[in-house]
């Protein structure tokens, strides 16, 4: 629960430098492909958490990698959480910063799932819905999952429409569950 503290703060931190430079959404690209690469890549997230391997190895190895495309305040904000030694939440922090990124901006998460991939078409109604439930701009994210068998699961921050056919079976089991009818003998 600390952790998440501070990752907040040092966001917020950045997002304030960031708007400062005039660099918002620069930055936020930077954010996002950290998240990005963090989530793609068990090395990177090894190396983070790693206390064997030194700061000054770290930051070269940040440097390696991230430098010739990362914003120059991204990379110092990088090499300024390594040296105050919590590069470990570095992720987090990333993370942090998209969530009061797309809070400052009005943009509202959204899941869909479906049993099968979506056509362009289905994509582009499903774009359009969202955009009018939201009152707003929406970053969704598509999976499929075929165990919901069929249908839409979406999910709109903390609301969910569920019109899966896996949820519809399972409120005609409940629904005959408690059936009263008693056949006579």
């Amino acid at each position: 629960m600390r952790s998440v503290k501070i990752a907040s703060r040092y966001a917020k931190s950045l997002l304030i430098l960031a708007k400062d430079e005039s660099l918002v959404e620069e930055i936020a690209a930077d954010m996002q492909a950290l998240v990005n690469i963090g989530n793609e890549n068990r090395d990177l997230r090894l190396l983070l958490k790693s206390p064997v391997v030194k700061k000054d190895k770290k930051i070269s190895v940040f440097n390696m990698i991230f430098e010739a495309s990362f914003q120059k305040p991204t990379m110092m904000f990088i090499q300024l959480i390594t040296r105050k030694n919590r590069e470990d939440i570095l992720l987090e922090i990333a993370s942090s910063f998209m969530n009061q990124y797309r809070a400052m901006k009005g943009i509202k998460e959204a899941r869909v799932i479906t049993a099968h991939a979506l056509s362009a078409e289905q994509v582009k109604s499903v774009e359009e819905h969202l955009r009018t439930w939201a009152k707003g701009d929406v970053n969704i994210d598509y999976q499929v999952n075929a165990d919901i068998l069929g249908g839409i699961i979406i999910r709109l921050e903390d609301q969910e429409y569920n019109g899966s056919v896996a949820a519809k079976i399972a409120g005609l089991k409940q629904q005959f569950s408690k059936n009263l009818y008693v056949p006579q003998l």
